[in-house]
């Protein structure tokens, strides 16, 4: 059966697969991104509009990933995005040094999430998770962060860390290995690791009590999403803050997915849990690249460049492509 869907897909896409041997001849599978490659072969778009894409062998597709997140609204929508792209291409792609739209853009998501006290910006959700590790890490001078086994938070050496372990490598229940996603993820970034269990409050409890002493953050998205969709038990989030509270540890959410999606105000609003520190993306840049790092004045100012503890930085960061589109 196996082999009769994939003859029938290669009869209708013999053009994606003449193209994936001629970009796999100078990058690697043929894809920019590994969550885009799949056996035997992807097929490569050609356009899309609305709910629909068309791919280059003229096969039109119901897309449910949207991208997986960016697209709100659909492929060229919503048209008010379009026409602000349009207009700023005219006035430059990027500057180098301060615009003044991303004021508009920090207004609205003060307005609209609850943690967000003072906002920076980025451009993508693994460098906005990146830098909300780098933030808790330098405003407590503690190493260690605390994160749940199967859930996601972008590819960065830091977190990239027991997604999908390895069942001969992932450990015991009461104390899980943290497990790198990839070759490369030294042991430095893996020790610097606590797992813990999703929904799982008393193991969560006592990982946390063992390594108070030098637990920088705990790291969580509010729906794990690394493995299906998995909702918070009824009262696991509050849980949560409440014991980081009791230890005075940053508590970090990670709303690149739940972002403006449960909720105006995402899943801090959705849920009544508010966060320290919070991070965005996908659909918040309107289709464009984008990360943003929000959450309370104490924390966000070790950023503040009149007197950095850390930093966040980017030749494309706030560019104002972006940032017309997040507006629009």
């Amino acid at each position: 059966m196996i082999s009769d869907l994939t003859s029938k897909y290669m009869e209708k896409t013999y053009r994606s697969y003449e193209m994936n041997r001629e970009i796999s001849k100078y990058i690697p599978g043929g894809v920019g991104s590994q969550v885009r490659w799949f056996d035997p072969y992807p097929f490569y778009m050609e356009r899309g509009e609305g709910a629909w894409i068309w791919d280059i062998d003229g096969n039109a597709y119901i897309d449910y990933v949207m991208a997986w997140g960016p697209l709100l609204f659909g492929h060229a929508r919503p048209k008010s995005v379009l026409e602000a792209l349009k207009k700023q291409i005219d006035n430059g792609l990027v500057y180098g040094i301060p615009n003044t739209v991303k004021l508009e853009v920090a207004k609205l998501m003060r307005s609209m999430i609850p943690c967000a006290e003072k906002i920076k910006f980025c451009n993508t959700g693994t460098e906005a998770v990146m830098y909300a590790v780098r933030i808790a890490r330098a405003y407590t001078r503690r190493r260690k962060i605390l994160k749940f086994e199967g859930v996601f938070h972008g590819y960065s050496s830091d977190v990239w860390i027991s997604v999908t372990p390895q069942l001969d490598r992932a450990g015991p229940y009461e104390n899980p290995n943290p497990v790198p996603s990839a070759e490369g993820i030294i042991d430095d970034y893996t020790r610097s690791i606590i797992i813990s269990h999703w929904n799982d409050i008393e193991h969560f409890r006592r990982k946390v009590r063992e390594n108070k002493e030098d637990l920088a953050a705990v790291l969580i998205a509010p729906v794990n999403t690394g493995c299906g969709v998995l909702p918070p038990r009824e009262g696991f989030l509050e849980e949560i803050r409440e014991e980081t509270e009791k230890h005075n540890i940053p508590l970090i959410f990670d709303e690149v997915i739940t972002g403006f999606r449960l909720s105006r105000g995402g899943a801090q609003e959705y849920y009544g849990v508010i966060p320290d520190i919070a991070v965005y993306g996908k659909i918040l840049g309107g289709g464009l690249p984008i990360g943003a790092i929000c959450g309370r004045e104490e924390y966000m100012m070790v950023t503040d460049p009149k007197n950095p503890k850390s930093a966040i930085a980017g030749t494309f960061t706030t560019n104002p492509l972006t940032m017309v589109a997040a507006y629009a």
